[in-house]
């Protein structure tokens, strides 16, 4: 290898560290007669293909670009179905409904056209518990065996991409297809004043709700969103009651406590005290950070504190810490690094209350984005990069989301 060549790989490897993620970059040649063993093709063509990467980064003129392409067909791949599937092909929801609401949020309405029906079939489910009847997302799908319960989060999630897809495609029938899933979400409604909440899951063959509630499960800005459409009366005052509920879930640190649970009565009847707890204290920063998303607008204040939160413990966030005291877990516990899929709610919190903070983000998202690409496969790899293409997604806009 000329000393030209060499020292154009040495300017891309002080850039990205391709390195970290197993790119040898001398050639087999210079390891002897035994490279071509020791340098298999399978490692050569990911390398060549971030180093293709690299370079139409730089005439693109923009790295969140070139990343956005690349994974969203690396995503597509693995949707031979119609649905991203994990490793254990199992398909979520979750995954899907995300896929689906970064086709809308890139305004591709192909993609968008390509992922509703293959959705539909998979997970939307009619739902009926007493005098209700309308659509719920099934949380997951095993091969052709039908959900076993809804998602509420999942459902969410799916209506806000209908509804996004009503909106700017103006599309009426999108719009009643959303509202529908609202409805079907708020049949999950359960409880008065400081008990009520929007119940976990709907069991489709017990025909039973569970008694227990997540805050990850609420949105009181997108039913904000939808109230003010005038089409549901009845979103005004869930996204009240939504807004309520996270504010009690609301730590005085910035974290939110995970779970909610209105039977904790039942063990001690005569105590006042909250209903939202997180089991051994333990809450993921990445979760605070998606719950803060879904209130930005209508608590800025809140979604401010769990921003400073994590600036304290950046750039080294834990997966996990002690709630109340916000430590990260022992060392001896082996705890890992945050996910990517949470450093990418992180990076998307960053980008509405404090860029500067987004761009120190940038270059280890970026770095956990060509991970993805480089063939780092997890079992939650497409909640991962569903969530990673909206978080460069909003990179490629910051003015916009800006509060």
């Amino acid at each position: 290898m000329d000393s030209s060549a060499k020292g154009a790989l040495n300017v891309f490897a002080g850039v990205f560290p391709l390195r970290r993620y197993g790119f040898n970059l001398e050639p087999p040649l210079e390891q002897g007669r035994g490279a071509a063993v020791a340098f298999p093709l399978w490692r050569r063509a990911r390398c060549c293909f971030v180093l293709l990467l690299l370079l139409c980064t730089i005439f693109s003129g923009t790295a969140g670009a070139a990343l956005l392409r690349d994974l969203e067909s690396a995503v597509r791949l693995r949707s031979g179905s119609g649905i991203p599937v994990r490793q254990s092909g199992d398909g979520y929801a979750v995954d899907a409904a995300l896929f689906l609401l970064y086709a809308v949020e890139s305004g591709n309405r192909a993609l968008f056209d390509e992922l509703l029906p293959p959705f539909r079939r998979a997970f939307i489910v009619p739902f009926e518990a007493g005098a209700h009847t309308s659509g719920t997302v099934g949380w997951k799908r095993r091969g052709k065996e039908p959900p076993d319960a809804s998602g509420t989060t999942e459902t969410m999630l799916a209506a806000k991409a209908l509804w996004r897809a009503g909106v700017l495609w103006k599309n009426e029938s999108f719009l009643e297809e959303s509202l529908s899933l609202i409805r079907g979400y708020l049949a999950h409604e359960s409880g008065k004043e400081k008990s009520w909440q929007i119940r976990n899951y709907y069991n489709y063959g017990t025909r039973a709700f569970a008694v227990n509630s997540y805050a990850l499960g609420y949105f009181p800005d997108f039913l904000f969103e939808v109230a003010r459409s005038g089409l549901l009366p009845e979103a005004s005052k869930a996204a009240e009651r939504s807004l309520r509920f996270l504010r009690n879930a609301a730590l005085p640190n910035g974290l939110f406590s995970s779970s909610f649970d209105p039977e904790l009565r039942t063990l001690f009847p005569e105590a006042e005290f909250s209903y939202h707890f997180s089991p051994d204290f333990r809450i993921k920063p990445g979760d605070s950070a998606f719950i803060a998303l879904e209130m930005a607008e209508s608590d800025p204040t809140i979604s401010r504190r769990t921003l400073a939160l994590l600036k304290v413990f950046w750039p080294s966030l834990p997966d996990t810490v002690y709630g109340f005291l916000s430590l990260e877990l022992s060392r001896a516990e082996r705890r890992p690094e945050i996910s990517t899929g949470h450093l990418a709610g992180v990076y998307r919190l960053a980008l509405r209350f404090d860029e500067a903070f987004a761009r120190e983000i940038l270059p280890v998202l970026n770095e956990r984005a060509l991970s993805l690409l480089s063939g780092n496969e997890e079992e939650a790899w497409t909640w991962d990069a569903v969530n990673m293409l909206l978080a460069l997604l909003d990179g490629e806009r910051p003015g916009e989301l800006a509060r």
